[in-house]
C-alpha cells in the first residue's frame, strides 16, 4: 500500500504572521485554536504531534469525554493519557 495525505479544503497560503479562522480536526485542534485566539503556523506542529500520537499507539491523543476536558486542554492543562510515549 500507499500512503496518501488528502483533505487540504482548508489549507490557504497566507502571508500574515497570525491566523483565527476555526478550521480542522477537533482532536487535532491546537489550544489557541480552541479558544477562539488568533494563532500561527506553529499549530501545524501541534496537530503533526496528535497525528504522530495517534499513528505511534492507535489510539487518540486526548480523552475528551465532556467540556470540562476540552476546557483543560484550552488551558494547557492536562496530562496525556495512559500508554502515550
Amino acid at each position: 500500500g500507499m500512503a496518501k495525505i488528502c483533505d487540504f479544503g482548508w489549507s490557504v497560503y497566507c502571508p500574515k504572521e497570525f491566523r483565527s479562522t476555526l478550521c480542522g480536526t477537533p482532536l487535532y485542534l491546537s489550544p489557541e485554536m480552541l479558544a477562539g485566539r488568533n494563532y500561527n503556523k506553529k499549530v501545524d506542529i501541534w496537530a503533526i504531534g496528535a497525528i504522530a500520537h495517534e499513528l505511534y499507539t492507535a489510539s487518540d491523543p486526548f480523552k475528551i469525554k465532556n467540556s470540562e476536558d476540552l476546557s483543560k486542554i484550552i488551558n494547557e492543562d492536562f496530562e496525556m493519557h495512559e500508554g502515550s510515549p
